[in-house]
């Protein structure tokens, strides 16, 4: 061949797949069907979305997932065409198809607004790949049939032949799935009328977690709205949007925290948020956001103080009430201590009879479960001996606060605190920078084991089921960034209910030896007192 020769390439390509003709019937596998009036078969949109989704085979846990531009999720336009693939998204892939061999049925339940739809594009991925056969149904009861063969798009009704053999899975988004031998996945907000008959059939139940700032944060970034500022998605992010709180009852939110068979479960659980096991079992609730947890306090406050301090000063076995009672007293106690006052405390010293709060009998929680992370801190061990320093004299217990007033009659069984002002802080240099006189909160609502800081030492902890025993790690960053003050007060704040059962904490010092926890041994530990008076 000469050099300026040219040399051509032909490719030939398979003919597209050809809609069949609707008098004939279509067999894929062993199953046979017909082509229905309102059926779509081998439309191009589909047969495109379903050969990428069966070339992807990995999820990917960090970044987004980016098929070809013409390529649209589920063939349909509006759901875009891109997906963020969350990091939570391939483990309960697992736990769901360990499940669904052991029972047909399978509930996915989470918060309106987290990835169920798109942890369903994930399924699909997975069972492609694996070349099972799926029928997915959306809302709108349209439903998409995908097998190694054959594609399709029909009405609600369609591809029956399918869901009669065990072997298929169906795929449900947001409603009630319809009665069928085959395994069949729900995917849902606790709406009661999708998933409450269904359970009842040989069914299991996982929950997905909410997002975390983190997850938020990532998405926006690779995925979503550049042109948004970040601040202004924190900002959301922390009010947890335009939540309407005006019929906020103490009734309905009990009985919702405990009861997902409540009538009043589906507007209540806007202002909740799954806290889910690393099983991907419900744990608990939590309050959307510190937002929302502030302004329902206030609006149960307005509505009836009395049954508010009432509940708050109760002490029951039910962990669900136990963990909203914590969480509306967290929000008494930050609105009363900057208030100022005098407190009555108890210092708390180490002895040999003594547990770690998760086995206290007055402690209704979960077992190495820190505000919603499973927090490897929790130690059970036994008790260190006391350093010799200050024992229950008579000295007088003075919290270390500017320009707080001396009491001449105070003792080691009251405290008095200056009424402060209130600042919040979101990062460990805004606490370094911080004022003196101020009674800080962090942002976080997790932030290192600590409710609330007035520099330089003092700290405090809003005890309760709601959240377990301090982080050493976090509490020695705290004395850290407060510049290691010589005598750190770690005040565990409690209703009265519970105040005098209270006991030294002995995990906070278990490795005060080690090099790095020194600083751990001054911390002096003291209960604190919030009266609820009902007048």
């Amino acid at each position: 061949m000469r050099k300026n020769e040219a040399t051509a390439l032909i490719v030939v390509l398979p003919p597209p797949p050809q809609e069949p003709d609707r008098r004939k019937r279509l067999t894929v596998g062993s199953v046979s069907f017909s082509v229905g009036e309102n059926m779509v078969v081998n439309p191009p949109e589909l047969v495109a979305y379903s050969s990428a989704k069966v070339a992807t085979t990995t999820a990917d846990t960090t970044t987004p997932l980016t098929e070809q531009a013409s390529i649209l999720a589920y063939g349909n336009e509006i759901s875009g065409s891109r997906v963020f693939v969350r990091e939570c998204y391939p483990p309960p892939w697992e736990v769901c198809m360990e499940k669904i061999q052991k029972e047909p049925h399978l509930v996915v339940l989470g918060n309106p607004g987290i990835g169920k739809t798109y942890f369903g594009y994930v399924i699909l991925r997975m069972l492609a790949h694996q070349g099972e056969t799926v029928v997915y149904q959306c809302r709108q009861g349209e439903r998409i049939l995908f097998s190694p063969d054959v594609v399709g798009r029909g009405s609600g009704t369609d591809f029956d032949e399918f869901l009669r053999k065990r072997a298929t899975y169906y795929l449900v988004d947001g409603l009630r799935p319809d009665s069928y031998d085959c395994k069949t996945i729900l995917l849902t907000s606790p709406r009661r009328e999708a998933w409450y008959e269904f359970y009842k059939t040989a069914c299991s139940m996982v929950f997905m977690p909410v997002w975390s700032e983190e997850e938020i944060l990532k998405c926006h970034t690779l995925l979503f709205y550049p042109e948004i500022p970040v601040d202004k998605v924190k900002d959301r992010l922390r009010q947890y949007g335009g939540i309407s709180l005006n019929s906020v009852r103490l009734d309905a939110m009990m009985f919702a925290f405990w009861n997902t068979e409540s009538p009043d479960f589906e507007t209540t659980i806007l202002l909740l948020h799954f806290r889910v096991s690393k099983w991907f079992a419900r744990a608990h609730f939590v309050f959307a956001s510190r937002y929302v947890q502030e302004e329902v306090y206030k609006r149960l406050y307005q509505q009836d103080k009395r049954k508010l301090l009432e509940f708050m000063n109760q002490r029951d076995q039910f962990a669900a009430y136990s963990i909203l009672r914590g969480f509306l007293f967290e929000e008494h106690v930050h609105s009363v201590l900057p208030r100022g006052g005098r407190f009555e405390i108890r210092r708390l010293l180490p002895n040999h009879e003594v547990q770690t709060v998760a086995r206290t009998k007055d402690f209704v929680g979960f077992e190495g479960y820190n505000g919603g992370y499973w927090s490897d801190e929790y130690s059970d061990k036994g008790d260190d001996e006391d350093d010799g320093g200050d024992s229950a004299s008579a000295e007088a217990m003075e919290v270390d606060i500017p320009n707080a007033p001396s009491e001449s009659g105070s003792d080691d069984t009251s405290v008095t605190l200056p009424t402060l002002g209130v600042a919040e802080f979101d990062s460990d240099e805004e606490l370094a920078a911080a004022d003196s006189n101020v009674y800080l909160r962090p942002v976080a609502r997790s932030y290192k084991s600590v409710d609330a800081i007035v520099k330089p030492g003092v700290l405090f902890q809003v005890t309760g089921a709601h959240k377990c025993q301090s982080n050493r790690s976090g509490l020695l960053s705290v004395l850290s960034h407060l510049g290691d003050p010589g005598s750190p007060r770690l005040y565990f704040v409690l209703p009265p209910v519970r105040f005098e059962r209270f006991q030294y904490q002995t995990g906070i010092d278990t490795r005060v030896e080690q090099a790095g926890y020194v600083n751990m041994r001054k911390i002096e530990q003291f209960a604190l007192k919030v009266e609820l008076p009902l007048e």
